[in-house]
């Protein structure tokens, strides 16, 4: 068969996967509790997959229990913190698609609080994990109508994402051009000032990056 002729698996058939996938993990961390990471990683991707589909209401069940999970298992090996905050993350953007805002944002600041430990004791890895939550938890905040809170979130989620922005332009640049735009519809939208001496060195840097 030619590579013309191969198809890319349909959303479906992936979800089908995935959920024998959760089936086979689920099996094996029953018996082996060391399979409890592979459970929650097939967990998460199931709720990523549902939601995919438009089955936003069946994806929040899987999050759920991929956090419950992840937060045990942060509990036992702090090395695993950071897939609790990924599975948080998650959960949030699940609960939002169902419409379920007000726990979409306690999910989402529990994220936010997580990536402050993480970037606290590791800066060059997950501060911008940390901006990106930022920005999550922005962008729930003013859904909420909360616009005074979400100036103050997506202006943080700049400023930490600024310097690894300015040292290397391009792979931050999608983020950075996400959340300068949230900050500015923010400050509209509560009539606030945005930071000009944050966001003019970043203007900067954006007109020297190649178009596209």
């Amino acid at each position: 068969m030619s590579s013309t002729d191969a198809q890319e698996p349909s959303p479906e058939e992936v979800l089908a996967a995935v959920t024998h996938q959760v089936e086979q993990d689920r099996g094996r961390a029953a018996s082996d509790p060391t399979a409890r990471p592979e459970l929650a990683a097939s967990l998460n991707a199931l709720a990523t997959m549902l939601n995919a589909v438009g089955q936003v209401n069946e994806a929040v069940k899987p999050a759920e229990e991929a956090v419950e999970l992840r937060r045990a298992l942060a509990s036992e090996t702090p090395d695993l913190v950071p897939d609790l905050a990924l599975s948080l993350n998650t959960l949030a953007t699940m609960l939002g698609a169902a419409e379920r805002f007000d726990e979409a944002l306690m999910a989402a600041q529990e994220g936010t609080i997580v990536y402050r430990g993480l970037a606290r004791a590791t800066p060059e890895q997950f501060i911008p994990d940390l901006a990106l939550s930022l920005g999550a938890e922005g962008r729930l905040l003013a859904g909420a109508q909360r616009m005074r809170d979400a100036f103050t979130a997506a202006g943080e989620g700049v400023s930490k994402l600024k310097p690894f922005f300015e040292h290397a332009p391009e792979p931050f640049a999608p983020l950075m051009r996400m959340l300068c735009a949230d900050y500015v519809r923010y400050a509209q939208g509560s009539r606030q000032q945005p930071d000009a001496a944050l966001l003019e060195p970043i203007v900067e840097v954006f007109k020297k990056l190649p178009p596209g």
